[in-house]
């Protein structure tokens, strides 16, 4: 289901913590509209601290697009990409967390 409203969430794993559960501190990534044709909105919520990077990543595992984030809403030209599924992923420069979405791209 590629619909709005589709989240997926993921752990991440730290060499000394263990399992880092993102969905229990609350923090969420919705990726709207999707599927998307040239801009989509990403909405970070349940975080105190935006400061971060936002990457949308191919099939292929290769970066294609990379933007610092600074606020709970970032806006991303999706124009250079070709139809496709991707993922998106933020990362938060304090915690080193991370939070996926997957994205579908149709021109």
């Amino acid at each position: 289901d590629f619909g709005c409203g589709y989240s997926q969430y993921f752990y991440t794993v730290d060499s000394t913590e263990g399992i880092s559960d993102l969905t229990a501190n609350g923090a969420t990534m919705d990726v709207f509209p999707n599927p998307a044709n040239d801009q989509v909105h990403v909405n970070i919520s349940g975080l105190q601290n935006f400061a971060g990077t936002i990457q949308v990543i191919d099939a292929m595992g290769r970066t294609v697009i990379e933007s610092k984030c600074s606020s709970a809403m970032q806006q991303i030209n999706t124009g250079s990409l070709v139809t496709g599924l991707y993922t998106v992923m933020y990362i938060n420069s304090a915690s080193g967390n991370r939070l996926y979405s997957r994205l579908l791209i149709a021109k």
